[in-house]
């Protein structure tokens, strides 16, 4: 296949390939990764090239060392049809016929790394959970379902070993030293990690579990039955239940940050309860500021929260108080659909990440430097179907580690991204000629997301749960 060249001065780029191209043939220099590719436009020293799922920037001002700035990936747009429109800005026509600008000025990623895992039949990561020498990630496929462990220390990330849950379906993962909790569809399992390439199951409970966390010596739960458990860990292997409590829904995450429990719930808002006596914890506040409230993460006395309504900040000086401090709306391209939800939250070095469902599995990046103005400085997908989800995020050193469903019926369900210069392409504006305007209403009973198939995205509409999107996933692959 020949792809689209671009020549520069005595500089050609063709299929990812640098030439000079001043004697008579033709001489490699340089190759550039994974940019296969067509060249789209060329400015100055820069060529716009497709990448495959999207559109990225090559710097050839050297051309021996060519330097990819920037790239927007997954069915954004129609990026095929980019161009450069002046320095630092890409015009394109998108669907459903905008005219769209981005803004390229601002070097860097995420950038993608090699899949964690070789591609898999239906497969989701559900839960991760990232400590100072391991990542585990519960997994489930159309066939089975396991914890995949990883050396978390190693970089990129290494896997070590997998632990098959038999015909369960792990939902949550928490390790603690040396004891791996893992819950399921059909119980809590526990096991031992002393020797963590050969972890050995050490002990059950009969209590469904979908969410996990640990404070101190204790491990709560939220199983698929509603309930808030407590259990002390002070024996590590033999959890006992010192409390049981009732939720609104099974969670499908619960965080810690000191004495405080977090509870996201997608239709009560954040649950805020105070766990300094775990056997009776006491809810302090129940804090509604949008209709569903899917993860959080704390950083100091904020919380950042993944809803439906984006990423919203909020001060927890008083728990039995919040007060929200600064939201990050969806982009525009994402704000008409009623059914996109942010999923998943993560917080790393000033940016606070959150993965979105029906959406493409779109990961958004906000600069939270400033909390009460949150600003988009990253965006990139992992899916083509409109329901491709991001389920889970979690941190290694300079790594972001993506979970989720994601498109096909054949895909690896866990991405890493590089995260050492995290800001990329951004969308600025988008406007709709009406020449335009009238293809978008010959497509009018199409779904607004550019690219996105919509096979099963309505089916998951409000509530994207781990239960219900597993049921799903289970049901029609």
């Amino acid at each position: 296949m020949v792809t689209q060249p671009a020549l520069l001065g005595n500089t050609l780029f063709v299929g990812g390939t640098v030439y000079d191209v001043t004697g008579t043939q033709p001489n490699p220099i340089a190759t550039v990764q994974n940019l296969q590719t067509a060249a789209l436009d060329t400015l100055g020293n820069q060529v716009l090239v497709e990448n495959g799922g999207g559109i990225s920037v090559v710097d050839l001002s050297l051309p021996s060392q060519p330097k990819v700035l920037n790239q927007l990936t997954g069915d954004l747009d129609n990026l095929s049809m980019a161009r450069f429109a002046g320095p630092d800005r890409v015009i394109t026509t998108d669907y459903p016929a905008n005219l769209s600008v981005y803004d390229i000025h601002a070097e860097g990623g995420p950038f993608p790394l090699a899949p964690l895992t070789e591609p898999l039949v239906s497969a989701g990561v559900l839960d991760q959970q990232a400590t100072s020498s391991n990542l585990f990630a519960a997994v489930v496929t159309g066939v089975s379902s396991f914890v995949a462990v990883f050396d978390a220390s190693a970089s990129p990330v290494q896997p070590i070993t997998r632990i098959d849950v038999g015909v369960a379906n792990a939902l949550a993962v928490q390790a603690l030293n040396s004891v791996l909790y893992v819950g399921t569809d059909q119980g809590l399992l526990v096991y031992d990690i002393s020797n963590i390439s050969s972890p050995q199951q050490v002990g059950s409970l009969n209590e469904p579990t979908s969410a996990l966390a640990i404070a101190g010596k204790t491990l709560f739960a939220a199983t698929t039955t509603n309930q808030l458990l407590a259990y002390d860990i002070s024996n590590a292997t033999s959890p006992n239940q010192i409390f049981s409590g009732t939720l609104p829904a099974p969670a499908n995450f619960i965080r810690t940050a000191g004495n405080l429990l977090l509870v996201p719930d997608s239709t009560a808002g954040l649950l805020i309860y105070d766990v300094s006596h775990p056997n009776a914890p006491s809810l302090r506040a129940q804090w509604t500021p949008s209709v569903a409230v899917i993860d959080v993460t704390m950083s100091g006395s904020q919380a950042f929260l993944a809803t439906d309504a984006g990423l919203i900040v909020a001060d927890l000086s008083n728990p039995a108080q919040p007060v929200q401090i600064g939201q990050g709306k969806f982009p525009a391209f994402l704000q008409g659909n009623p059914n996109v939800y942010g999923t998943a939250v993560a917080l790393h070095d000033g940016i606070a990440y959150i993965g979105t469902s029906n959406s493409g599995a779109i990961l958004l990046g906000y600069d939270v430097r400033t909390a009460t103005a949150p600003r988009l400085v990253s965006m990139s997908a992992y899916g083509s179907e409109g329901d491709a989800v991001v389920l889970s995020l979690a941190l290694t050193p300079s790594q972001l580690n993506v979970g989720g469903f994601f498109s096909g019926v054949f895909q690896p369900p866990l991405v890493p991204m590089d995260l050492t210069q995290p800001r990329n392409t951004i969308l600025t504006s988008q406007v709709q000629p009406a020449a335009l305007a009238a293809v978008a209403k010959a497509r009018k009973g199409a779904l607004s997301l550019p690219g996105v198939k919509t096979d099963r995205s309505a089916k998951l509409g409000h509530s994207p749960s781990k239960l219900r999107m597993l049921r799903l996933r289970k049901g029609t692959r």
